[in-house]
């Protein structure tokens, strides 16, 4: 998966049904703080898989969510 890297967007968060991005975005790795059951704000992502560490310690330093929506065989799990 190659990508331009991560994308911070914590000034002007990316407001989102999380089921939603999940499925829109498939192998995109992510940070978001959850607002509601359903709605995330996503801080920070990429599509690139190298830059998963960066954006897990990312999550941490924000107190937020790291997610990664991953199609196996036809099972999407979140990560």
């Amino acid at each position: 998966m190659q990508g331009q890297g991560i994308v911070y967007c914590n000034d002007n968060p990316i407001r989102t049904d999380g089921i939603e991005w999940l499925n829109s975005h498939i192998g995109r790795i992510a940070v978001g703080k959850r607002i509601s059951p359903n709605t995330i704000d996503i801080l920070a992502y990429s599509d690139n898989l190298t830059d998963s560490k960066a954006l897990r310690k990312y999550a941490k330093i924000n107190d937020a969510l790291y997610i990664r929506s991953v199609d196996n065989r036809g099972v999407t799990s979140v990560d």
